[in-house]
């Protein structure tokens, strides 16, 4: 009897590389979990959160709702979000806890595309959202303003 076996343990290294890997570009079902709220290092709030995607890897996205220049693409992304993802999405969110329930557990179509690589050597993926259903299309969809929480 072996006390240590080389070949399973060079499987299970392996398979741990490849569960680091690059995910592919193209279009997954995914649902938000993991949401909360941070402080960046200039004291800014904003909503962090996991998105599982159907293959079971996770890509992360934030909102940064309370950010001067931030703001407007933060609240787009969130209200295709919310449009997406919710039959009927929530009348009023008025804090960033209100904008955390709200996402938790939002199931949403994505579209990854590859973006920058970090200093860690990660990529950043650019993530858009699409309808849940293919009979829809993006026309369908209109973004009102009033629509969009205000903070």
């Amino acid at each position: 009897m072996s006390l240590f076996n080389f070949e399973e343990s060079k499987t299970a290294m392996e398979k741990d590389d490849a569960s680091r890997s690059t995910i592919p570009e193209g279009k997954y079902t995914g649902t938000f979990k993991s949401v909360e709220i941070k402080t960046s290092k200039a004291g800014q709030q904003y909503v962090n959160a996991q998105i599982v995607l159907d293959n079971k890897r996770v890509v992360f996205e934030s909102f940064h709702l309370m950010h001067p220049k931030a703001a407007e693409i933060a609240k787009q992304k969130l209200t295709r979000v919310l449009l997406y993802g919710y039959k009927t999405p929530p009348a009023k969110l008025e804090t960033l806890k209100d904008v955390a329930f709200a996402l938790d557990g939002v199931a949403v179509n994505v579209q990854l595309k590859h973006g920058d690589t970090n200093e860690k050597g990660y990529v950043n993926y650019k993530i858009s959202y699409l309808p849940l259903t293919t009979e829809q299309s993006r026309a369908d969809y209109t973004v009102a303003a009033d629509s969009v929480p205000a903070f």
